[in-house]
């Protein structure tokens, strides 16, 4: 147990109403947190441990202190979690409260005398003793000191010879006395001046600890003028008597006004005018007086206005301003109003202390408003685990919080529908725990325990009877658990929210200790923690067993549309151990598995003894990280003429390289009738594409919207069940993240909307309408449109920006897609700009062409001609010269695509056409099988889907094959549009590749015979040896660092501690301005990541400098003081990701901590850091075999 001592001034409050308007204690300084000690320890057999911390160190004479102990606790599985408590630490052995006598009013006029009570209070709210207060140390006297707030001008010269003048803050001492200190009393005081003033009344109490109670307050006269904080000549200065009301109080408010007198408005509002009068006042200071109603709830404004007249004639002269014209005064001043008028309560009771698992529970409610019932209040409960919610504290805000807002009721007019913040959702995913059946011959010894639902309970709708009481029955979950159960009521306009509690448990408790997952080849250990809850020890029995698949877990190997595939797991060494457990002692017992083959793996473990017998059955994940190269060559067999029957042949060479890393490798050849099969490496690189930008997550699914009957085409059929369900799970997930605007952030949770993002989006989901894919309900469709409608007409505002025209044309294009009017008079605009280039025309004609306008289609396609030089095979497009600008969504790529996605449209058998498609595939062929990034490669399947769609391939009749030194791979016969595709992967281990030779030129045959043309695609993939991943630096430097927190020093060997905290620092560099840099790190599937958003997640005493900030940024030219922050970060089981939108040249570094956890040996891939969308800029490390000890 590792634990931390801090303090901190917290003051002292009494909110009764005997004490109501009382101030007690000194103002709160400027004093923050004060670390004071850290310590660790064991914990005793009952599971507690005790600290102690010597208070006396406080700063603020007579404060309140809230000392606040943090403690890290570490079980026996190496499983650690947080936990923090304070206690307020009081100054004295009684406070001295003061207020002014009768009303609360609080200003006066300088020389009036003004009367206060006071009263003398223990830290609970009682008359203290008379020995703790009259005694020797204070020799019966209370101490009355009345200081006033003067502002005096300084003035400075700096070295330039400039004057500066600042107002410095001085208490000036206007009079101090004693009077008989009594349990309660009165004194009264005179200020002499027109002013801001100070009352400290103070005392000690028997022991020598002072007491002292401060408030402020005003005095008005003509003599007093604020220079502090008054920003304007023409200000009227109000100051409220109170900082809160109640209804029915009287707010008295201090009004100073720059003018001698004059005539005011007095307004008392919100959204509207609650009521107005006109005063007339013959001194520059008066008090208002304003009566608190019900509707003031929460808060409310009191402006007052008025005028000067003219003070004399404007100058002759032109020059000369008119310093005599009448001018307008204006002043504000905010009133709150307690809320506590509008809270009723919600009394929760269980019928039993504890429950067991599975056990059926009931909850009673009673409302309550004033100690009397409240009969029809809705109220709805639920009851949740708390193991789940208690990682980020989350609790149901508050209704009367949330409706009663203060920050909601500015002084302007504002509105919205609130009613999906009400209850918030807990925003980190939560996975149910597995569990798993008993095998039919233990059916009578082994309990089941396979309901881990998190959520016990949730009764939207409860309704109380007169007596002002309401139950609810369930069956509770098989978790070991304590429950919150909240409850939220609502009678007519109050409010209430009550927490109470309901624990789950067994006499003996069992929790798995699993890694949360593995890489192949990682050696881990995985067990179980047991805790004896009873008074006798007892033996256990405990085993393991490793199943391949999920289904043993009982859940569905399907989720989310996605297939979760069978891996491979085995022990290493025993399956079965003995223990005894003594009472109140929490023992582990570790198992030894090895991780072998990537896919699902369920963990069955076996609890038996005396007084429990159940199974356990936890699913666990496998990954396989390799590192690829591949190399893909396209090519086409055949006669260009449509029927013309022919025999061809075409010969390509490879070569298997012999030093593939476990021999892992394979051929794919792929024997296509159509384009489609060029497509694969394609589609399956924006699919698995890794980061999750709102941007690249639309650009993964698009070859599901556009392709979802050929998944089995691209090898998608062993990822993706139902194409149109993961599209739709998609959508809804894009959603959440949908502002207020309509428009989407480039971030899930961003704050700001994107117009890239948001034109992307608009795109894809017009086309799933038109692949017959619903849109859920959730994702504003109209809100999106008038979001692009907006950004337009900004766009129109910079018409000359040539990225204007572009983003115009293609909100344009979106529109028509999505069935919104764009007017032709807007299209010519961008046919005539000169700062149109070839992506805004090609936009503009397939507008015209969605429009059904073909004619103006037309013309914009001859303007596009213009700009092409057609190639024996290709073609050339010359690129508009505009201001030069650039986006992700805009590139050379994407102006080819374009225009063969128009010309396509227009006449599929346009000479241009093919030739379009070569360039398109030469890029392709150019960029590893794809184009350069997610936008561009998503830009190309597009234009391709329409290629493909458009051209008819009904009368295609061959025969076709691939051989492979004179072996045949494969072969098929293809007729008609139906034709399919043939494929095949020929692994390096299996009979068609284990006996050729490696490091030889093999030639790969491919023949044709019939009518029609053969496509044909062949990859080679190959695993590189470890000895070839070295660290590469193609344009980005990158190294990591492992430290040890405790001792600061750098891990030279690649061996980590169980238990021990680490620091990963990682330096990225480059040497010129980056956009969109995405940078991995894993980290041993043995160690856990440090997430600070859980407040389960302890402090660590730092070794350096005490540095928080997760980055930091060193210039080209050294240390800097402009530094570029993250634009987003990912935390995954076993790696961190980090993002910048713009990496600036020169070096920046990001740190993250993590815990080693599971002893073994765990492979760690490369740290990799690429740009986004330029993927030749690379940087990696070398891969590391970890060690944890």
């Amino acid at each position: 147990c590792y634990v931390s001592w801090y303090s901190e001034p917290s003051g002292f409050y009494l909110n009764t109403k005997e004490y109501k308007d009382y101030r007690f204690g000194p103002l709160l300084g400027y004093e923050g947190r004060n670390f004071l000690n850290r310590e660790e320890g064991l914990l005793m057999m009952d599971g507690s441990a005790s600290f102690s911390q010597t208070s006396g160190s406080e700063k603020l004479r007579g404060m309140a202190y809230q000392y606040r102990f943090e403690a890290r606790v570490r079980d026996p599985g190496n499983q650690e979690i947080a936990s923090v408590a304070s206690a307020v630490v009081h100054p004295a052995s009684f406070y001295l409260g003061i207020k002014k006598t009768g009303s609360s009013f609080g200003f006066v006029k300088k020389g009036d005398a003004i009367s206060y009570d006071y009263i003398l209070v223990d830290p609970n709210g009682n008359l203290p003793e008379t020995a703790l207060w009259n005694s020797k140390a204070n020799e019966g006297k209370i101490k009355v000191e009345l200081e006033r707030e003067e502002w005096k001008a300084v003035h400075q010269i700096a070295v330039t010879g400039q004057l500066n003048t600042r107002y410095v803050k001085e208490m000036v001492s206007e009079s101090t006395s004693s009077i008989k200190i009594q349990k309660s009393g009165s004194f009264t005081i005179k200020p002499q001046n027109a002013g801001s003033y100070l009352l400290r009344v103070s005392t000690v109490d028997s022991k020598g600890r002072e007491v002292v109670s401060e408030l402020r307050f005003y005095a008005t006269g003509a003599s007093w003028a604020s220079f502090y904080g008054n920003n304007s000549a023409q200000e009227i200065q109000l100051v409220a008597d109170k900082s809160i009301y109640t209804v029915g109080d009287t707010a008295y408010i201090m009004l100073q006004s720059p003018l001698p007198q004059g005539q005011y408005l007095i307004t008392v509002e919100r959204e509207g005018i609650f009521s107005e009068r006109l005063i007339r006042l013959d001194e520059a200071s008066t008090v208002l007086e304003v009566p608190i109603e019900d509707e003031y709830l929460p808060i409310v404004y009191v402006s007052v206005s008025s005028y000067s007249k003219r003070t004399g004639s404007p100058a002759e002269d032109y020059d000369t301003p008119d310093v005599n014209k009448p001018k307008g005064y204006f002043g504000l001043v905010r009133l709150e109003v307690d809320t506590i008028t509008r809270a009723f309560d919600i009394a929760i009771s269980t019928d039993k202390e504890s429950y067991r698992p599975g056990e059926k529970a009931r909850i009673s409610l009673k409302a309550t408003k004033d100690g009397k019932p409240l009969s029809n209040a809705e109220i709805t409960l639920m009851a949740v685990d708390r193991g789940v919610i208690d990682l980020i504290n989350y609790h149901v805000p508050n209704p009367i919080n949330f409706f009663y807002n203060r920050s909601n009721f500015t002084y302007n007019v504002k509105g919205g529908d609130s009613r999906s913040y009400l209850i918030d959702p807990v925003t980190y995913a939560v996975k149910n725990l597995a569990g798993g059946d008993a095998d039919e011959e233990d059916d009578d010894k082994l309990s089941e325990r396979k309901n881990f639902d998190p959520t016990a309970l949730f009764e939207p709708y409860l309704l109380t009877n007169a007596a002002g009481e309401v139950s609810c029955e369930f069956v509770l979950p098989d978790s070991l658990t304590e429950y919150r159960i909240t409850a939220i009521g609502i009678d007519k306009n109050n409010y209430a929210l009550s927490e109470g509690k309901l624990p789950v448990n067994n006499p003996l408790s069992a929790r798995h200790v699993l890694p949360q997952r593995l890489r192949v080849n990682d050696i881990s250990e995985a067990g179980m923690v047991i805790s004896n809850l009873d008074s006798v020890p007892h033996e256990v029995k405990l085993s393991l067993k490793t199943h391949e698949g999920i289904e043993r877990s009982g859940e569905k190997a399907e989720k989310n549309g996605y297939l979760r595939g069978p891996g491979k797991a085995s022990l290493k060494g025993e399956g079965t151990k003995k223990i005894t457990v003594k009472p109140n002692e929490t023992l582990s017992v570790f198992f030894e598995i090895e991780a072998l083959k990537a896919g699902f793996v369920s963990l069955e473990f076996t609890l038996e003894s005396a007084v429990l017998n159940e199974r356990i059955i936890n699913v666990l994940e496998i990954d396989k990280q390799y590192l690829y190269e591949t190399v893909t060559t396209v090519g086409q067999v055949g006669s260009s003429k449509k029927d013309e029957k022919t025999k061809d042949t075409l010969t390509e060479l490879i070569e298997i390289p012999g030093d593939a890393e476990d021999n892992m490798g394979k051929l794919y050849v792929q024997l296509d009738p159509t384009r489609l099969g060029l497509l694969r490496t394609a589609v399956q690189y924006v699919f698995d594409y890794p980061y999750g930008c709102l941007e690249q997550r639309s650009a993964r699914i698009l070859p599901l919207v556009y392709f979802g009957e050929y998944l089995k085409v691209f090898d998608l059929d062993s990822k993706v069940a139902d194409p149109k369900k993961v599209v739709q799970e998609e959508l809804a997930y894009w959603a959440k993240s949908q502002l207020f605007d309509g428009g989407f952030p480039y971030w899930p949770g961003g704050l700001n909307s994107t117009v890239d993002v948001s034109i992307r989006i608009g795109e894809i989901v017009a086309q799933a309408k038109r692949h017959g894919i619903v849109v859920p309900a959730s994702l504003n469709v109209k809100r999106l449109a008038s979001f692009l409608k907006k950004q337009k007409a900004e766009m129109q505002k910079r018409w000359s920006a040539a990225s204007s025209v572009y983003y115009y044309s293609y909100i344009n294009y979106v529109l028509s897609l999505m069935g919104e009017t764009v007017e032709v008079k807007e299209l010519e605009e961008i046919t005539k700009s000169k700062s149109a280039d070839i992506a805004s025309l090609a936009f503009t004609g397939l507008t015209y062409f969605e429009l059904d306008n073909k004619a103006k289609a037309k013309e914009v396609a001859a303007m596009l001609k213009k700009h092409m030089k057609m190639t024996t095979q290709g073609v050339e497009i010359s690129r508009i010269k505009t201001a030069p600008w650039w986006s992700f969504l805009n590139s050379n790529i994407a102006d080819y695509a374009l225009c063969l996605k128009l010309f396509t449209s227009l006449d599929p058998d346009d000479r241009l056409v093919p030739n379009l498609v070569h360039e398109l595939l030469d890029m392709q062929n150019a960029s590893h099988g794809y184009w350069i990034s997610t936008a561009n490669t998503a830009r190309a399947l597009d234009a391709f889907d329409t290629y493909i769609k458009t051209n008819k391939l009904e009368s295609l009749d061959f025969k076709a094959s691939a051989s492979l030194s004179g072996k045949e791979l494969l072969s098929g016969s293809f007729k008609g549009l139906s034709s399919e595709l043939i494929e095949n992967d020929f692994y390096f281990a299996g009979d068609a590749l284990k006996k050729l030779p490696r490091d030889t030129e093999l030639p790969l045959t491919f023949t044709k015979d019939g009518v029609g043309k053969l496509f044909y695609t062949s990859s080679l993939t190959y695993a590189l040896p470890i000895n070839q991943q070295s660290p590469r630096d193609e344009g980005i430097g990158l190294f990591v660092d492992y430290i040890d927190v405790e001792t600061g020093k750098i891990v030279q060997e690649t061996k980590l501690k169980s238990g021990k905290v680490y620091k990963a620092r990682i330096f990225v560099s480059t040497t010129m301005d980056r956009n969109f840099v995405a940078l991995r790190v894993p980290i041993p599937s043995g160690a856990e990541v440090v997430n600070a958003a859980f407040v389960t997640t302890g402090s660590y005493a730092e070794y350096d400098e005490g540095r928080e900030d997760e980055s930091g940024y060193d210039g080209a030219y050294g240390n800097s003081a402009f530094s570029v922050g993250l634009s987003n970060r990912d935390i995954f089981d076993n790696e961190v990701q980090y993002f910048w939108n713009y990496f600036p040249k020169g070096r920046q570094t990001v740190e993250f901590m993590f815990r080693a956890v599971r002893k073994g040996m765990y492979e760690t891939p490369s740290a990799t850091a690429e740009c986004m969308y330029e993927s030749e800029i690379f940087g990696r490390t070398a891969g590391r075999l970890i060690t944890i000890e």
